[in-house]
């Protein structure tokens, strides 16, 4: 759902770029600074009519859309579905991104995604999502059965616990949590944009040096800088995802990889499995988040417990989230 919605910023970006574009040669026109000619000769007139005149005026939006979209900010979705219902007339570009946003963000998966990055955890209760999981538990129970895996081999919950989950950890699911961490961490988003604008900044100086300097070059100029932002997010999404699953893949792992039992009571979260046991108390922990299904519990700025809701073997995923959220709470009030 994270690369559905990363796709849709971009197509939001491509378009308000192409819109931005054609609303700076029409200002020109009527300014004079551009001949007339431009919006009446070449391939103008044509991407004008794809396009339409509203979504031109409207581009800058669709850039703020497209952002907040590639950085899932709380605020973007209502926004992008109220530009898709201005944009749905604008045929037939614009009724294409209105069927595409509202196709990608109505789904309950982008709502969760959404309403994680606003730090607002989604409702707890005992359908919907948590019986979905609590189904899903014979089957995981029955995949481990198939490796060999017998019951007795769950770690233990502490003697204390007030609630335990027992779960299966996989390498997709380190390598989602590394995901959602580089795509929320503010140090990686300034060097992200860092990047970008530089890369940008290179584009249209080497266009202004190799002499495309006319109406012409500058459109040219657009669809070089549309061509870099595009390629520049597929590299980096790409290039990271590689990148996790050849570190994680390093090694065994047997203390991330595999069965692990976390057990939570009013002083500390214990995390076991058959090679580790860590023990942190409530003031260690900095922050607990939900994204696409996973629980993470931050123990530090870069590192956290990685909980799958999908493979939950024993216990209440959103039982267990709710009650650790309160913990944490009840300890951060203490003096």
């Amino acid at each position: 759902m994270r690369l559905s919605v990363r796709l849709l910023g971009l197509l939001f970006l491509i378009v308000g770029t192409v819109g931005f574009a054609l609303m700076l040669a029409g200002a020109g026109a009527a300014t004079k600074t551009l001949p007339i000619e431009v919006l009446t000769t070449g391939p103008v007139p044509w991407i004008l009519a794809a396009v339409g005149s509203l979504i031109a005026i409207i581009s800058p939006v669709h850039l703020v859309v497209g952002t907040g979209l590639l950085r899932q900010a709380s605020w973007a979705r209502p926004l992008a579905f109220a530009v898709a219902m201005m944009s749905v007339f604008s045929f037939p570009v614009g009724t294409l991104l209105a069927l595409v946003t509202f196709g990608v963000l109505h789904l309950s998966e982008a709502k969760r995604l959404f309403e994680t990055a606003s730090g607002s955890a989604p409702p707890i209760r005992e359908s919907g999502a948590a019986a979905a999981t609590d189904a899903q538990a014979p089957a995981v129970r029955l995949a481990l059965a198939d490796r060999g895996v017998p019951p007795s081999a769950l770690p233990q919950a502490a003697p204390a616990a007030v609630v335990s989950v027992a779960y299966h950890v996989e390498l997709d699911d380190l390598v989602a949590f590394a995901e959602y961490h580089m795509a929320h961490s503010p140090t990686v988003r300034r060097e992200y944009y860092w990047s970008l604008g530089v890369g940008a900044l290179t584009v249209l100086v080497l266009l202004w040096i190799l002499g495309f300097r006319s109406a012409g070059g500058w459109a040219g100029a657009v669809v070089a800088l549309v061509g870099w932002v595009v390629y520049f997010n597929w590299r980096t999404l790409t290039g990271n995802r590689r990148h996790y699953r050849r570190v994680y893949g390093e090694g065994a792992n047997r203390g991330m990889l595999g069965l692990h039992r976390a057990s939570a009571d009013a002083e500390r979260l214990t995390v076991s499995t058959s090679v580790t046991d860590s023990r942190t108390r409530w003031s260690g922990v900095e922050r607990i988040e939900e994204a696409s299904g996973l629980a993470l519990i931050y123990v530090s700025a870069l590192s956290a417990n990685v909980i799958p809701a999908a493979r939950v073997v024993e216990g209440n995923f959103h039982e267990f989230v709710q009650t650790i959220r309160r913990l944490h709470a009840d300890a951060s009030h203490e003096p």
